[in-house]
């Protein structure tokens, strides 16, 4: 994964504006935006946040697509209760996997508790949905997901 961070500068008071190209590290630093080192802070602490929370998004959207093919995947049967098992375990899966990204990214106490609670007991689900499957003939795959 490839992070970037741009930094701007303002020219205020007949400063020059000191490109990273032309700049030293010294020459960088003595720069206006660079005095304020709690304005630098917050800004970076916004930038890293943003960051964050984008890749939050594109790891759950993963699993919404991972969780859409796994479900696409499955082959319909003349019983409709099998059908239901194999989509549900898809669902589950896909949930287990989105509660494990809200753990990775989340901070709220809250929403982590929830995913913690869905992580337990849909994995206890997909046991007993994949042992009903085993029980109509129908062996379980992992699906990857």
């Amino acid at each position: 994964m490839v992070v970037a961070v741009f930094v701007f500068s303002s020219c205020e008071n007949g400063q020059d504006v000191v490109s990273p190209l032309s700049a030293s590290a010294e020459q960088a630093a003595k720069g206006p935006y660079w005095e304020d080192d709690k304005a630098f802070d917050k800004e970076m602490q916004q930038i890293i946040n943003s960051m964050m929370k984008m890749m939050n998004q594109m790891e759950m959207r993963e699993d919404m697509m991972a969780m859409m093919h796994c479900m696409r995947s499955v082959k319909d049967t003349p019983d409709p209760d099998v059908d239901f098992a194999q989509l549900m375990i898809c669902h589950h899966e896909g949930a287990l996997a989105m509660s494990n990204t809200g753990l990775k990214w989340g901070n709220d106490e809250m929403a982590l508790e929830e995913a913690e609670i869905i992580i337990e007991e849909q994995a206890q689900e997909i046991m007993e949905l994949a042992a009903f499957l085993n029980e109509h003939g129908i062996p379980t795959k992992h699906h990857n997901m």
